[in-house]
């Protein structure tokens, strides 16, 4: 299964965690495994997958903090962690995700800032979801360098 480019497994209900060994997966373009009960960390060893463009974690009880080495993602075009129990800061990393499209967090824990790293994601376009966190602080300048981004969603945080 090394060579598996596409993993959908989306409204299945399991239960458990998602193991390590997903990180195996290299050749792993597109990752839907939203909407189940799938609780834990997300493992780091998601981020061995280089190649992913479409990443959906999303309605799930995924715990923890997003793992910095999502930098790493360098191909992704949309990342959706929202609804889940995730905390913690929001990685700067991902802010060298430079071809998202869509970046989807609402719905979780998030604290601390929003990183001014995100505004670096020019080709934002479909949404920027920070929802529903407890973000707080000034909303940073630079995103309003994210000129195609049509929604921006920052409402139910504790920003100044």
């Amino acid at each position: 299964m090394k060579s598996l480019e596409r993993l959908i497994m989306f409204a299945n209900y399991f239960i458990g965690q998602l193991p390590p060994e997903i990180g195996a997966l290299t050749e792993l373009a597109d990752f839907n495994i939203s909407l189940n009960r799938l609780s834990g960390f997300i493992p780091n060893q998601l981020a061995n997958c280089t190649k992913l463009q479409r990443l959906d974690l999303s309605r799930n009880q995924f715990t923890g903090i997003v793992p910095e080495a999502f930098g790493n993602l360098v191909n992704l075009e949309q990342l959706k962690l929202s609804d889940n129990h995730l905390y913690g800061a929001i990685p700067t990393s991902l802010g060298d995700l430079s071809r998202l499209t869509e970046l989807q967090m609402g719905g979780n824990n998030f604290s601390g800032s929003i990183p001014s790293a995100l505004g670096r994601l020019h080709y934002l376009q479909i949404a920027l979801n920070l929802s529903f966190n407890a973000l707080s602080g000034k909303i940073p300048t630079e995103l309003g360098n994210l000129r195609m981004l049509m929604y921006l969603y920052l409402n139910n945080n504790e920003l100044d």
